[in-house]
Parts: C-alpha cells; structure tokens; sequence
C-alpha cells in the first residue's frame, strides 16, 4: 500500500499510477479498507464529473460495508465539496462514527471539521 501511494504522489504520469491503482485494487479485493478508500480516491482524482459521481458511490458502498477509511474518505470529499451536496449532520453522525467503528482512529475524537482528522 505505501509502495502504491507514493508511487501515486510522486509521478505525474499514467503508468506508475496504473500500477498504484492495481496495487489498490489489490488490497481492497482482500478486505483491506484503507486500500478502497485509496482506489475512491484515485476516482476523484480523475477530475471529472462522471469520476466524481462514481467515487461518491462507490464511497458510499465501501462505508456500508466496511466503515473505516472509507467512511472518513467520504466524509472527506463531501466537506471539501469534491462530491456534491450533502447533510451536513451525516457526516459527524454517521459517517465519522462509522469510521471510527471501522477501526479507523483518526476518525474518532473531538474534531471540528472532518477536515481535522487530516492534520
């Protein structure tokens, strides 16, 4: 996973971030949340409206049945506006909680802003 991340965030071209999409792919296949939460990620960083609409759903799923990064992903994008509109409320009551349900500990705490959880 780190491996593809930095692969990811350190090229600017399409073949190492190929490989950091396969690699995501990879670990999202075998149950590993943070690796969905990178491949949404990947989605968004398409930078069209179709990408943006498919990762809100595919977000959206990969919460209901992992929680963890996932969940915090969403909530994420959603307060950064990269993902339409959304309730606000949702995204500390059910989004966050889920998160931290999902064993992701920077989801859970007292935060302000979703955006909080990344700093």
């Amino acid at each position: 996973m780190n491996y593809g991340a930095d692969m990811w965030l350190n090229n600017a071209t399409a073949e190492p971030i190929e490989c950091a999409r396969r690699i995501f792919t990879l670990a999202c296949d075998v149950a590993d949340s943070m690796g969905c939460a990178m491949v949404g990620r990947l989605m968004i960083e398409e930078g069209t409206a179709q990408s943006r609409t498919d990762a809100r759903k595919y977000f959206e799923e990969k919460c209901d049945a992992m929680k963890g990064p996932p969940c915090r992903m969403l909530a994420w994008y959603l307060e950064r506006g990269d993902l339409g509109a959304y309730e606000p409320t949702r995204l500390r009551e059910l989004m966050m909680t889920r998160a931290c349900e999902g064993k992701d500990a920077p989801a859970c705490g007292d935060w302000k802003r979703v955006d909080d959880t990344f700093q």
